[in-house]
């Protein structure tokens, strides 16, 4: 569902003030990005490169261990995700920490996503 644009002609919501619906819009595109960037890695190997895996190990180090949760363990391989792989668009790095969240808790409420994040979880811990 789009938004409708507003007075300036800009998509955004009519009852948030201008910084916030600047911030949504920029949350809202951050994720179209990564599902479009996701469906079209579907059919490579792994979809990791080096700056990715090294970006997962990362997180995996400092919470090894520890059970996967969707909250800071998901988020931040989430975070560590978007930022390796979207390091060419700094404009948007205000924004990581909403969008990990909600693709975090998304992936999380999903039984299939979380049994797959689980298995993957338990490989990066033993690692």
């Amino acid at each position: 569902m789009a938004i409708p644009p507003n007075s300036a002609g800009q998509a955004g919501s009519p009852e948030l003030p201008d910084g916030a619906a600047r911030h949504t819009e920029l949350v809202r595109d951050i994720l179209e990005s990564v599902l479009e960037h996701t469906a079209g890695a579907c059919g490579e190997n792994d979809g990791l490169d080096a700056a990715q895996r090294q970006a997962v190990s990362e997180v995996a180090r400092r919470y090894r261990g520890q059970p996967l949760a969707p909250f800071p363990i998901l988020s931040e391989l989430v975070r560590a995700m978007l930022v390796s792989e979207f390091r060419e668009r700094p404009e948007w790095s205000s924004a990581w920490g909403a969008v990990a969240g909600r693709v975090a808790q998304t992936l999380w409420d999903d039984h299939l996503s979380r049994e797959r994040l689980e298995a993957l979880w338990s490989r990066l811990a033993e690692g």
